[in-house]
């Protein structure tokens, strides 16, 4: 960690052990952040109706803030916000008024990141954020994780039009026992590629890591599906192709561990839209023997591919697509019923059904009955999508809903979700080819890993091009991953003549 990363790491420690709420984070390429925050008042202004409910909010945040983030104290401050989230709904569904004060409740301790890449995205403190706060109560020896708050809208106090911002990636804030800063990018899909660009420089601010979750991927990568291509491989020196490698640590891993295995060597071709950081070059010098050579291409993949697919000297034994179609993924909230929800869950109305107790999260901290909250990130399928099993969320996933125009349900058994599906279209190139054919056009094997792609999503892209000279092997079992799938795509062995007749 360089000086600039440890004093804009002292900076954000500082900001957030203040009883003011921080509203945004802005980024300059290799500078300090400049933090903004604001008063309590100044942020909720007059809210006469739920006066009382901000009131006792106030109370249980600043004791939070006070005592170090005591676990203790997280129960009186989650049960304060869902009170208060609960009736400014219900005031809303009388007809009242109270749409701005709603804005506030969804996007309190929700932070606005900017820079001058142009890109948006967003960010919560996982210590401060109450609908987060809640997993910890229902599973509070659980790892930090994004993905138990898929889903936020930093509407506030913001004049600016409102708009999601998904899950992707943490920071970890040193000398703070775990506190972390959970950083979105937006749902609006054109917004995503200058979204990265920002997400890499607050990176580059704050942290030397990219993604925490490096080693277990490299690992089962590497167990599951890279080694065996590289055991079978006849040559000692493979041309390997990564697109959207982003900082390449994954690739890099993959080759270290494969060079230690079988002393072979790679040449690395790396593609982005994100400019390539002094990491790859680094391990490109310090390992003259794994790496030949490395080119970085700052492109979009879609584009690259579209270029030079076909050209008979660009040819790779291996193309990598780690988790890229994913980052493109659609995100929604959508209602279900209780009986879909029961069914997602693999219940019946004789074996512990869903019922309104289990969304009414105050209720059930108060009456502490904290084993019935449902606030999980085990997956089920949903409308071509996956949803999390998240519906003690139900009122808050609700509230998004309405700040963002949308009608709220008057039935008694609706449940809310954050439903998030894969793109179809994301296979498809500009120039209306198959992303996979011309991949296979410049590589021998292509290995996709994704956390949004099923087989299915392959068989009907397959059929939508007639790739029949194709196979897809599904290796998620022996690579062992949860939360994303790995497929190994290759052409099919020719039929020799006596075959064909």
């Amino acid at each position: 960690m360089n000086h600039i990363q440890r004093y804009n790491q002292y900076l954000l420690r500082s900001a957030l052990k203040e009883t003011r709420l921080i509203t945004s984070l802005d980024v300059t390429t290799g500078r300090l952040i400049r933090i903004t925050s604001v008063a309590w008042d100044d942020y909720w202004g007059r809210c006469d109706p739920l006066a009382k409910e901000i009131a006792q909010l106030k109370a249980a945040w600043t004791a939070l803030i006070a005592w170090n983030f005591a676990g203790s104290l997280r129960r009186d401050f989650v049960r304060t916000y869902f009170l208060l989230l609960r009736k400014c709904l219900n005031l809303h569904a009388c007809g009242h008024n109270v749409l701005s004060i709603l804005r506030k409740v969804v996007g309190f301790e929700t932070i606005r990141v900017s820079g001058d890449c142009g890109g948006s995205a967003a960010a919560i403190i996982n210590a401060r954020h109450p609908v987060y706060l809640l997993s910890k109560l229902a599973k509070p020896y659980l790892q930090e994780n994004p993905k138990y708050l898929p889903l936020i809208c930093p509407c506030g106090n913001s004049s600016t039009a409102n708009a999601l911002y998904w899950h992707y990636r943490r920071i970890s804030l040193m000398r703070t026992n775990g506190i972390q800063l959970f950083v979105y990018p937006p749902t609006e899909v054109c917004n995503r590629p200058a979204s990265h660009a920002l997400i890499g420089q607050l990176f580059a601010c704050l942290t030397p890591r990219s993604d925490p979750w490096i080693r277990e991927r490299s690992q089962s990568l590497f167990e599951g599906a890279f080694a065996p291509l590289v055991a079978r491989s006849a040559s000692s020196r493979l041309h390997l192709l990564d697109m959207a490698c982003g900082s390449a640590k994954i690739t890099m891993t993959l080759c270290k561990k494969a060079f230690a295995a079988y002393r072979k060597s790679f040449d690395l071709t790396l593609v982005d839209v994100v400019r390539g950081n002094r990491l790859i070059a680094n391990a490109f010098y310090r390992n003259p023997r794994v790496f030949g050579n490395i080119m970085f291409r700052r492109e979009s993949l879609f584009e690259w591919v579209d270029k030079n697919a076909g050209k008979p000297q660009t040819r790779f034994d291996v193309a990598l697509l780690l988790r890229a179609c994913n980052l493109f993924s659609h995100f929604s909230i959508e209602e279900m019923s209780y009986r879909e929800a029961n069914a997602l869950s693999g219940q019946n109305a004789t074996h512990n059904p869903l019922d309104s107790q289990v969304l009414r999260p105050a209720e059930l901290i108060e009456g502490n009955n904290l084993g019935r909250i449902e606030h999980g990130i085990g997956r089920f399928t949903f409308k071509n999508g996956w949803v999390f099993r998240q519906f003690s969320l139900s009122d808050y996933y609700k509230a998004i809903h309405v700040v963002m125009g949308g009608r709220s349900s008057t039935g008694e058994d609706t449940v809310y979700v954050p439903l998030r599906v894969f793109d179809d279209d994301i296979l498809v190139l500009p120039s209306g080819r198959s992303l996979i054919a011309q991949l296979l056009t410049m590589a021998n094997q292509l290995v996709i890993e994704d956390a949004d792609m099923l087989p299915y999503h392959l068989e009907r892209h397959f059929t939508q091009f007639a790739l029949g000279d194709l196979s897809v092997t599904d290796l998620t079992a022996q690579s062992k991953r949860r939360g994303a799938s790995v497929y190994l795509v290759e052409r099919k062995p020719a039929r020799s003549q006596s075959e064909a007749m």
